[in-house]
């Protein structure tokens, strides 16, 4: 398999922008989050701590997490129904994944 632009030049690299993007400011709110729990949080229940540390996130981290989850679904459904199967970061960065057939 090989990624090349629709062009045929090497892979352009905005490809997973979106994708690092996302993720850093979801492990940043995700960050900030455990720097604000008290101590006392990790003595519940693996739920109990799931729990307040959602509440602990900042709300720029939940329109992150938001976005993260809209982006997950908005490639997959890209994936699946077009012919090329090229999903969102190849329409961004104009590539396409190729088979190269092995000799």
């Amino acid at each position: 398999m090989k990624v090349m632009t629709v062009a045929g030049t090497p892979i352009a690299s905005l490809r997973d922008s979106v994708t690092i993007g996302l993720g850093i400011v979801s492990t940043g709110a995700s960050i900030v989050a455990f720097l604000h729990v008290p101590d006392s949080t990790w003595s519940h229940d693996w739920i109990e701590q799931a729990r307040l540390l959602s509440h602990a996130r900042p709300s720029w981290g939940r329109v992150a997490s938001v976005a993260t989850t809209m982006w997950f679904w908005g490639e997959l459904v890209g994936l699946l129904f077009n012919r090329k199967r090229r999903a969102l970061h190849d329409f961004i960065a104009e590539t396409v994944v190729i088979r190269e057939d092995q000799t």
